[in-house]
């Protein structure tokens, strides 16, 4: 399994550093925010990731590798133009000062804790752990590249249109996993990062939430995407809920 691929057990806490005001609105509306990725204090992270990612690329080689890496570089150049990635940060960290200072309002917010497996079965997201450092953005490359190359075993212009779609779209999970990437500068945090992809509309050119479903398979509602003034500017949020989501 990728190292950044989250699987937690049951009844695993996750944890999230906020203000008073911000964790009392989290336990009244069974609710918890997930913002535009540009707009956090987190916007320069992809940023890292890819140029990692793209300069680790130049150095695997192999047969059909050519055709994987065009795929994947045309994927990470287009993610931010018709997608918008919504993320929530998580801690595995129950009790740790620097997250105090850094995200529970210098220490006199509060922790909340979250039923991971709950999360991860109920309520339409990815979960990711978060690697740290160009060692992991390396071994993600590896592999990934690895697994598209594989796609590619018959020339290009055999493959049928199902199997074409079905390598793009690993493609663009592959472009969408970078968020899961950070500086080692973060190792501490320790973050486990949820996450829901927005898609652009293509006759309104307008943001909007994708219907998805739960690990059994029960469809989930699309949620509303609303705007507020953040720290950065006029922010896109979602309020994911964290009790019963099913339609």
């Amino acid at each position: 399994m990728l190292p950044h691929i989250y699987a937690p057990k049951p009844k695993q806490i996750i944890y999230h550093y906020t203000t008073v005001s911000a964790a009392k609105s989290i336990i009244e509306s069974g609710k918890i925010w997930l913002s535009d990725f540009e707009k956090t204090n987190d916007s320069t992270e992809f940023k890292y990731a890819r140029d990692a990612f793209v300069g680790c690329m130049s150095s695997i080689n192999g047969s059909n590798m050519f055709a994987a890496k065009i795929l994947v570089l045309n994927a990470v150049r287009s993610i931010n133009i018709h997608t918008k990635m919504m993320i929530g940060s998580f801690t595995t960290e129950s009790d740790d000062l620097n997250q105090w200072i850094a995200y529970g309002d210098g220490g006199s917010g509060c922790v909340l804790g979250f039923d991971a497996k709950f999360i991860e079965q109920n309520c339409g997201v990815a979960m990711r752990r978060v690697c740290y450092g160009t060692e992991a953005v390396k071994q993600f490359a590896e592999i990934s590249l690895g697994m598209l190359q594989n796609e590619f075993l018959v020339p290009i212009d055999e493959l049928d249109q199902h199997k074409l779609d079905e390598t793009r779209l690993l493609s663009q999970s592959v472009a969408a996993d970078l968020f899961a990437f950070k500086h080692h500068a973060f190792r501490a945090e320790k973050e486990i990062r949820v996450s829901r992809i927005v898609l652009k509309g293509l006759r309104d050119n307008e943001y909007q939430d994708s219907i998805g479903h739960t690990a059994k398979g029960h469809k989930l509602k699309s949620i509303p995407i609303k705007s507020r003034n953040g720290k950065y500017g006029e922010t896109s949020y979602l309020e994911l809920p964290t009790k019963d989501v099913r339609e």
